[in-house]
C-alpha cells in the first residue's frame, strides 16, 4: 500500500455541522424524540382539561425538559464549538495528512502528530466528515468533500482494512 497524502483546512461551517451531527448521534435519535414529545403534550392536554387550575404544575417539568432539549442543548453545542474553533489553533491551520499501513501523520503549522494505528482509539465517519480520534476527547476532522473522488474511495477502503486488522473502533462498514 502506498501512502495517501492530502492537505486541507477545516472550515467553520463544516466544523459546526459535524459538531451538531455528533450531538444528535449521542442524543436520542430524532425519530425517537418526536413521538415522546407528542405523547407528553397529549398527556399535558388531557391532564390540564381536568385540572386546569393546577396545569402549571404539570407543564413546568415538561416545559423545562423540552426547553433544554430543543434550545439549551443545541445552543451549548454551538457555543462550545465556536469557543473551540476560535481558541484551538490546530482547527484553524492547514493540515497535511499522511496515511500509511503503519501510522497516521498529521502536520500543522504549530504541531506535528505521528502515531501508530494502535494508538488511535477510534475513527468515525459522519456523512462527509471523517474523524481521527487521538484520544477520547481529541479528534482531527477531515472534510471528505475536499478530497478527490478516487482518493476518497481509496482512503475509505484503506481505513476499513486498517480498522479490521487493528483494535480501532469504527462505524465504517
Amino acid at each position: 500500500m502506498s501512502n495517501i497524502q492530502f492537505t486541507q483546512q477545516l472550515q467553520w461551517d463544516f466544523y459546526l455541522k459535524t459538531s451538531f451531527r455528533i450531538m444528535l448521534k449521542k442524543m436520542i435519535s430524532i425519530p425517537f424524540i418526536i413521538p415522546i414529545i407528542l405523547i407528553c403534550f397529549a398527556i399535558y392536554k388531557w391532564i390540564s382539561q381536568y385540572y386546569y387550575a393546577y396545569s402549571y404544575r404539570f407543564f413546568l417539568p415538561y416545559g423545562l425538559f423540552f426547553f433544554y432539549i430543543l434550545v439549551m442543548y443545541p445552543w451549548s453545542v454551538y457555543r462550545n464549538a465556536k469557543s473551540n474553533y476560535e481558541s484551538n489553533a490546530a482547527l484553524n491551520e492547514t493540515l497535511q495528512f499522511t496515511i500509511s499501513e503503519t501510522h497516521l501523520q498529521i502536520i500543522g503549522e504549530s504541531f506535528e502528530l505521528k502515531t501508530e494505528w494502535k494508538n488511535i482509539p477510534q475513527i468515525q465517519l459522519y456523512q462527509q466528515a471523517l474523524l481521527f480520534y487521538a484520544s477520547k476527547t481529541t479528534a482531527y476532522f477531515v472534510d471528505l468533500n475536499q478530497v478527490d473522488a478516487l482518493d476518497k474511495v481509496y482512503l475509505l477502503e484503506t481505513l476499513k482494512t486498517i480498522c479490521r486488522h487493528s483494535s480501532i473502533k469504527t462505524n465504517m462498514k
